[in-house]
């Protein structure tokens, strides 16, 4: 800021300068604006310095005098008129400035859902549509929804269509709320329930709960189990409630309940209602949905993807030959068909990029699924012709029912036919037919069967020369062969010593379910759960029941993930089970049970090449000596008899396999009379086995064999109703067609016979 000093300085220098007094006009060009310019240019035209003619009297002048600066011109702009837009909207900012009339004209035409949205545009129509001279417009709006009931009259009519018509949660505003409980009169979302709704469970058991119960509205809230009021309505009862004279709280209480009458009674006007429109949006929705999807379908179709679209209508219910299933979206879960809007010719062509990559990736998974397809064709006809071909006489007498052979799932796996049915020829007429199945049966079987048979005897004799017992027996014997033969070593496993037990824990429980069943031990519908039992659950396996128990070829399969159903054996388990190719790590050599069939062994005096058949014929009795604390047979002790079957599960079972467990074998007449006592027992206990005799047996339908449709094993009388049930595909039934159109089951475990108490004589040396 200049001091007065310095401004009068400052003066004296300007009159000096110009010989007297200066206005402040005498600073500024006194030069005229021409109307084309702009403010910039004319300024720049103002201090553009004159053209000076150089001569002898200024040259001096001139040379001396500094060049002007460069000022930048801009160019001339000038007016242009305001160009009106096309299909521009007008704004509402004009709209209350029009007759009030007119604006409750137009307003009475609206539905409830627009005059909410119309109140949160602009302050001043919000202020026209919630002013209480507007009530007849919001009545008129209400009017307009088809088959809605009265609305309550302790609530305004633009909070109950907010209530109503809006999708916002009335807390968070989170959208897409679509609940709503009218008993409550809340629109909130499941997060927010949660602080604004107090349960039932959670009032205090007391005089003022049933105060509270009986006029507060208490309604079911999603998931929960006990009833809900809301925090607020409860609150302000309390509050009320406390504040008033104890006269009056008596006809508060009534009044509330009174209250409470009607608003439920409005409730379930509100619910019906609400429940019809939203199944209603629904429908329409819907049937937006299908038709904007035919007319995919038709465009899609017309490209010629009429394959792929019936590939993913098939995927859509699980009916694909691929496994796993693919995890391809079927296309009416795509986002751009499942839009509830009508398909346009623009919104086409935006689409159809999208939907064509789509539909290329399926062209590949139908290739896929036709190639599986064709090989489940050629599976199912080469099981049938090997069903039919097995049991013809020639090849029964040839391969009889109780030789161990490969089944049909072994059959299926091997490479010959494997190979065939992977890598056959492909043509579009398939050629192959059950007559030239049969042949590729014929000429593959027999190498196919010996090669089996040695692969999986092999396996099992491995698993018994680990044992170190069988080492200890047969340790010169082994090495003194150079070779051991298949039929060597299938004779191994036919001696007593030789005992497996299922390893299969996963599938046994199937096979257990059935084994107790056909022994009328348990049913589906006992009350009892089947580890609930008394029976061996795990029973020991001798020859030739390991090479033909049920858990080494068959395995849990799902229903939505099966790839052949032709192995299907449902009709027999019930549980989702398929053949299989058999398996020898189903099975495992139980070295404990072993050495407690030596020790029985060597108490009769029988070699241990001892063969399981002849332990049957013999079928000596034994009794523990550990459960007689050491003391044997005098001939006036009471004491527990077992048959070596039953005395190796005794053992199992009760004594762990214990080593220092000891017996004594019986006389042939007290074993005579054991036997006598057990068939006894074995009536009087109910069991279907006593007496053994040719009806308890259990057999197998030669004619079901490998098929899905076997049941399983069966009596003979059962046998018979099976046949009659069945005269198409099973000729009349003869009983003495054994091993042609009825087999013995040697799957079947026979039963643990029950024990007899008796006092054998003393046993001489």
């Amino acid at each position: 800021m200049l001091t007065s000093s310095s401004q009068s300085k400052t003066q004296t220098t300007l009159r000096n300068a110009s010989g007297g007094k200066r206005k402040i006009d005498d600073y500024f060009p006194k030069r005229r604006l021409d109307a084309t310019q702009s403010p910039s240019q004319a300024t720049a035209a103002s201090v553009t310095p004159k053209p000076t003619s150089i001569t002898a009297d200024d040259g001096s002048a001139a040379a001396n005098q500094p060049a002007a600066k460069r000022v930048k011109r801009e160019e001339t702009v000038g007016e242009k008129k305001t160009k009106l837009r096309q299909n521009s909207r007008a704004k509402l900012r004009m709209f209350p400035l029009f007759p009030f009339d007119v604006i409750l004209e137009i307003f009475s035409h609206l539905v409830p859902l627009d005059l909410l949205h119309l109140s949160r545009t602009t302050k001043d129509l919000r202020a026209i549509i919630m002013h209480r001279s507007s009530a007849a417009v919001w009545r008129s709006a209400m009017a307009s929804v088809r088959g809605m009931p009265l609305c309550p009259e302790d609530v305004s009519i633009p909070s109950w269509a907010h209530l109503v018509f809006d999708t916002y949660c009335q807390n968070c505003l989170a959208p897409n709320v679509r609940y709503v409980n009218f008993e409550l009169r809340v629109r909130i979302c499941t997060k927010c329930s949660k602080l604004f709704s107090a349960g039932e469970l959670d009032l205090a058991k007391d005089e003022f709960h049933k105060i509270l119960h009986g006029v507060l509205m208490f309604s079911t809230w999603n998931s929960r189990e006990d009833m809900t009021c809301t925090v607020k309505e409860k609150e302000e009862f309390i509050e009320k409630y406390n504040t008033m004279p104890q006269h009056e709280r008596h006809q508060l209480i009534e009044t509330k309940r009174a209250a409470k009458r009607c608003h439920k009674k409005l409730a379930c006007q509100w619910n019906d209602w609400f429940e019809e429109r939203t199944e209603s949006r629904l429908a329409k929705i819907f049937s937006i949905r299908l038709y904007r999807s035919n007319v995919i379908r038709k465009k899609l179709r017309e490209l010629g993807y009429s394959s792929e679209l019936f590939f993913l209508d098939q995927l859509s219910i699980g009916i694909c030959a691929i496994r796993p299933l693919p995890d391809h979206e079927p296309l009416d879960d795509l986002p751009d068909v499942r839009k509830p809007q009508p398909l346009t010719e623009k919104g086409w062509e935006r689409i159809k990029p999208r939907l064509i990559k789509h539909m290329e990736k399926t062209r590949v998974l139908v290739n896929s699924n036709n190639q599986l397809r064709l090989v489940q064709k050629r599976e199912a006809l080469l099981h049938n012709a090997y069903v039919c071909w097995r049991r013809t006489p020639d090849v029964l007498a040839a391969y009889p029912p109780d030789m161990f052979l490969p089944g049909v799932a072994d059959i299926l796996a091997s490479p010959p036919f494997c190979e065939f049915i992977q890598n056959g020829r492909q043509t579009q007429e398939e050629d192959f037919d059950h007559e030239r199945a049969t042949d590729l049966i014929k000429a593959h079987y027999p190498l196919l069967m010996t090669k089996w048979r040695k692969e999986k005897v092999g396996k099992l004799f491995e698993d018994l020369i680990s044992s170190r017992s069988f080492v200890c027996d047969f340790l010169a014997e082994y090495i003194t062969l150079p070779y051991i033969s298949m039929e060597r070593k299938l004779h191994y496993l036919e001696r007593a010593i030789c005992v497996f037990r299922c390893n299969d824990f996963s599938v046994h429980y199937a096979y257990n379910t059935k084994r107790f069943k056909d022994d009328g031990i348990w049913d589906e519908g006992s009350p009892r759960h089947l580890w609930d039992v008394n029976e061996d659950h795990e029973p020991c396996l001798w020859y030739p029941h390991f090479l033909f128990h049920p858990c080494t070829t068959m395995a849990h399969d799902d229903w939505y993930d099966r790839e052949k159903p032709a192995l299907s054996m449902e009709n027999e388990y019930k549980r989702n089970m398929v053949r299989v190719p058999w398996d020898s790590d189903k099975l495992k050599f139980d070295e404990t049970a072993s050495k407690i069939v030596r020790q029985l062994l060597k108490t009769a005096g029988l070699p241990i090449t001892t063969t399981t058949e002849e332990m049957d014929d013999l079928d000596h009795r034994f009794v523990c000596l550990k459960c007689t604390f050491g003391a044997k047979c005098n001939g006036s002790r009471v004491v527990r008899v077992w048959s070596w079957r039953d005395a190796v599960q005794h053992s199992m079972k009760a004594h762990f396999g214990s080593s220092i467990v000891t017996w004594e074998c019986l006389s042939p007449e007290d074993a005579q009379i054991a036997r006598k006592l057990q068939i006894a027992e074995g009536n009087k206990r109910g069991y279907l086995d006593y007496p053994a005799n040719r009806s308890s047996k259990r057999w197998r339908c030669m004619c079901c064999r490998d098929t899905p449709s076997d049941v399983g094993r069966m009596r003979l009388s059962r046998m018979k109703n099976h046949f009659l049930s069945n005269p198409f595909d099973h000729p009349e039934f003869e009983l003495d067609r054994e091993d042609e159109l009825y087999y013995e089951a040697l799957d079947y475990c026979p039963r643990k016979l029950p024990p007899v108490r008796m006092a054998p004589a003393a046993q001489t040396p």
